[in-house]
């Protein structure tokens, strides 16, 4: 009797280690899961936002990018009135960002591209998918490229 009670406790010992470590394991899949969440709110807010919104989320490396969003005599005008911002699709771009693909009103799909900068998701570039981008295997990563797609997976 000994041996089993002895075998139980042990088992139960393994058990709640086993749960622990699970509480506090790292999960990397969460982590891309929070940042993807985060990519695709900024790339929505880029849609709906004013002018002076786009120009405080763009990548200080985008050819968007300005210093004095406020400053702009349109500041206040949405450059995109009435534009969705349902996602079609995020898929990971350019190593480490995220390309969103939000259709618009006629069904032309606006990739968002976005990379970190400072810890936040900010947009570095905008594109459409083109028949052409249509025939490849990554169309979202084709709208952006500047390359002809020589970064593409195809």
């Amino acid at each position: 009797m000994k041996t089993a009670t002895a075998w139980r406790a042990a088992a139960a010992a393994s058990i709640a280690a086993l749960a622990l470590a699970g509480c506090s394991s790292h999960d990397d899949g969460d982590d891309q899961d929070k940042a993807r969440k985060a990519a695709e709110k900024v790339a929505r807010d880029y849609t709906t936002g004013t002018y002076e919104q786009q120009c405080e989320i763009t990548h200080p490396d985008s050819e968007m990018s300005s210093t004095d969003c406020a400053s702009s005599a349109n500041a206040d005008e949405n450059p995109w009135p009435g534009h969705p911002s349902d996602i079609s699709e995020t898929k990971s771009w350019d190593g480490d960002g995220y390309a969103v693909v939000i259709p618009d009103q006629q069904g032309q799909k606006t990739v968002i591209g976005l990379k970190k900068s400072d810890n936040s998701w900010k947009v570095l570039e905008v594109g459409y998918i083109s028949d052409e981008d249509q025939q490849h295997s990554d169309p979202a990563c084709w709208a952006l490229s500047s390359t002809d797609g020589a970064e593409c997976n195809d």
